[in-house]
This record gives structure tokens, sequence and C-alpha cells, in this order.
């Protein structure tokens, strides 16, 4: 944090079609950031997606060992283990493998994927 607080800001214009994206027959992943994308992060190990889901589609999604997954729903509604979420909610998931979204409509999330036990000091800890 104190390194990147002394840093000089940067301002870099990204295209959608700058991401990678996974087209697959009921969603699609665009990766945003991961170790070699074009966004440069001081943060480690932060994996930055968005998934776009079709109506009625259940995806399980895998969490990896010692990361805490941060969830924003952009657009459209899912269940997860029963509890619906709509535009606009936010939820974390760790210390947990995998988890299941079952879509309601057309839906849009965004993903970010970071340790939950950084090397550096944070804001909370």
């Amino acid at each position: 944090m104190s390194k990147s607080l002394k840093k000089v800001a940067s301002y870099n214009d990204f295209k959608k079609n700058d991401f990678n994206i996974s087209n697959h027959e009921n969603f699609s992943v665009r990766l945003i950031h991961h170790p070699a994308s074009k966004i440069y992060l001081d943060s480690e190990n932060i994996i930055i997606k968005e998934y776009i889901f079709k109506p009625s589609y259940i995806a399980n999604l895998f969490i990896e060992n010692g990361k805490i997954n941060s969830f924003f729903v952009v657009d459209g509604q899912v269940s997860i283990n029963g509890v619906n979420l709509s535009k606009g909610d936010f939820f974390t998931v760790k210390k947990t493998r995998n988890i299941k979204i079952e879509t309601i409509n057309d839906t849009k999330l965004f993903e970010i994927s970071s340790p939950i036990n950084p090397s550096y000091r944070t804001y909370f800890g």
C-alpha cells in the first residue's frame, strides 16, 4: 500500500474487444485481467472476468484454493443456494471449491478473484 499510494496515477483506455473471450454453448467468459494481460496491476494474483449466461442455465464455477471471489450482478437474475440475486447485487465466495449458479434470465456477472491473504498490507489488515 505504501508503494502504490506514492505512485503517479496512470490511465489506459481499453476497448471491450481488447480482451480474450471464450464462447461456449450457454455462456461466454471475457478474461479482463490475468497474469499475462495488457492491464498492469500492482496487486498480485488478481483475476478479473465477465460472464454472460443464457437463461435457465446452471453454471458450476471453480473457486481457487486460498482465494476470495467477489461477484457483481451487472444485469439479470441468478439463484445461488436458493438465494435470488438480481442486477446491482454483490456477493463474495471463499473457503469453498466451487459454486453452482442458476440463471433465471440473460445474466451478466463480473468477478474479481484475489488472494485471501496477500503478501502485502491492505486497508483491512
